[in-house]
């Protein structure tokens, strides 16, 4: 047991009272990664309605023809247009902060369902589904890098805070 007057105890007392953390600056740079990170989120998903929808328009965008006559290609993407109001019909929402969507405005192409999954006697043109197969990867890369690039900027380091 050592006395109370003890040198070696005076050391471990003077090395446990130096012994400091400092969070100066830790709030600060938490909040700019927190807001960078939901600005990046909100330009991921503006990005991937934005592609989403172009390549959509693109598969709409088929060779004209008139009402009544055989599509020259059917079956096939880009889908033909008789009136273009299926073309013209694309849009796009955000849902909530995390969430968008792409759709065809029912009002001004009713039909469009029947277009994309096809009937007893026309062939199916799954003019969405086709679109989001092809550009899901590149959608989730650029969104990845969206978030990687605001979140550097904020000063953090994306393979700490995404865990990569």
């Amino acid at each position: 047991m050592r006395a109370v007057g003890d040198p070696a105890e005076a050391d471990i007392m003077a090395i446990s009272s130096e012994c400091r953390i400092d969070f100066t600056g830790w709030e600060a740079k938490s909040t700019r990664i927190k807001y960078a990170i939901s600005e990046a989120v909100k330009e991921a998903i503006d990005y991937g309605m934005d592609e989403l929808s172009r390549k959509v328009t693109q598969n709409l965008g088929g060779m004209r023809h008139k009402k009544g006559t055989r599509s020259p290609y059917p079956g096939k993407l880009p889908v033909t247009m008789i009136s273009g109001n299926l073309h013209q019909a694309v849009r796009h929402k955000r849902i909530d902060l995390t969430r968008g969507a792409v759709f065809i405005d029912k009002n001004k192409a009713p039909y469009a369902v029947h277009v994309h999954y096809g009937t007893k006697k026309m062939r199916p043109r799954r003019f969405m589904s086709d679109a989001v197969a092809e550009r899901r990867e590149a959608i989730i890369n650029r969104q990845r890098y969206l978030i990687k690039l605001k979140i550097r900027r904020a000063g953090g380091n994306p393979s700490e805070i995404l865990g990569l």
